[in-house]
């Protein structure tokens, strides 16, 4: 059984963002620390967004804000006990992934450039989702 732990964010500095990821896991009588990495931009410092999402498509836009241009990678934290299922999309009209709406999904952005958008896709109201892009 593997489980994630901890994820951290913060500033390392003025235009420095960090996230750390934390998973341990259990298999028999084993148990480790399977991964304990941090991910640092130099060039970006991190962002939090909560946003609340409606039923259906909820398009983010990354080029809105100019702190989001350099950054190196998002993760979307919805709150641990939501029971929705989310997809997540490049556009509104891709099918998407599934991924779990009540565990936290950490995405890199290849070459440290967000994409333009992304699209979450919800089957029901979900509040208090953090977006931390970093």
């Amino acid at each position: 059984m593997a489980q994630l732990w901890n994820i951290g964010y913060g500033s390392g500095g003025v235009g420095i963002a960090t996230i750390g990821l934390q998973i341990n896991a259990s298999y028999g009588e084993n148990v480790g620390n399977l991964l304990d990495y941090v991910l640092t931009n130099n060039n970006s410092p991190a962002v939090v967004q909560a946003v609340n999402l409606a039923s259906g498509n909820n398009t983010f836009t990354t080029t809105t804000c100019p702190a989001l241009a350099t950054a190196g990678g998002v993760a979307i934290v919805p709150p641990l006990t939501s029971g929705a299922t989310l997809s997540l999309k490049g556009i509104t009209a891709d099918t998407g992934i599934a991924i779990n709406g009540a565990v936290p999904t950490v995405l890199t952005f290849a070459n440290g450039a967000p994409p333009s958008q992304f699209v979450l896709t919800s089957n029901g109201t979900v509040n208090g989702v953090l977006l931390v892009f970093f």
